[in-house]
């Protein structure tokens, strides 16, 4: 039986993991890379993103410096595009509300940590009505290192008020599973985005949120802190 005593934090990334949107950001990242005639094929796209801050993808993609201005307009075209394309179709992740509300029944303390920018957060989080079950949120304003530096899941452990090595992250992709890792936490990776083969090395692999417990989060904190 995993050990109830110990503390336990569990921090959600959001897209891929709270939301199942890929193809919807696949989808705005066509049109905008069109639009803008920058030659990129989508299956290039994921690699060239994954856990950046916007700053970073976007001098990446047009090949100069930009000012955080021109960074602002550039993530607001494409954003606006991908939240006008997912808003028929918002829904969380099959099997997750059951987990937030097991997770809530025992009092255990959790967080968003996302590369997401504010707006999104508000669309997603609110907009599907979950705020409520987090204690905060860290997205892509907060912080200066996307992952797989630590910065974002650090941030959001402090604010789940608990210690690094007691918390779980919930991730979709490698950067953020090495985000996770360097942070010193353990980590459960999902397959919505990735195939198990691309996703690292998490603690624990999963398919659906129908596959994880409050008590396999539990084992694998116990099992970290043996």
């Amino acid at each position: 039986m995993p050990n109830a005593s110990l503390p336990l934090g569990v921090i959600f990334d959001m897209d891929g993991v709270i939301v199942n949107n890929l193809a919807y950001h696949l989808d705005s990242w066509d049109q905008f890379l069109q639009h803008h005639r920058i030659d990129i094929q989508r299956d290039e796209i994921l690699p060239r993103i994954n856990g950046r801050t916007a700053k970073d993808i976007f001098e990446d993609l047009f090949g100069r410096t930009m000012s955080d201005e021109e960074v602002a307009t550039l993530s607001d075209q494409k954003e606006g595009a991908y939240r006008e394309l997912y808003r028929p179709h918002l829904a969380l992740s099959d099997g997750l509300q059951e987990l937030l509300d097991a997770l809530r029944a025992q009092q255990v303390p959790m967080a968003v940590g996302t590369s997401a920018p504010p707006d999104n957060v508000v669309f997603t989080l609110d907009g599907l009505q979950v705020r409520k079950y987090f204690k905060g949120v860290t997205d892509a304003s907060q912080v200066t290192k996307g992952k797989p530096h630590p910065e974002v899941y650090l941030n959001s452990a402090k604010i789940a008020g608990v210690e690094p090595r007691f918390c779980v992250v919930i991730e979709d992709a490698k950067a953020g599973v090495e985000a996770a890792l360097n942070a010193g936490m353990s980590v459960v990776a999902i397959t919505s985005t990735h195939r198990a083969d691309e996703l690292g090395t998490p603690h624990l692999l999963i398919d659906s949120f129908r596959e994880l417990t409050v008590e396999k989060l539990r084992e694998l904190v116990a099992a970290r802190n043996a």
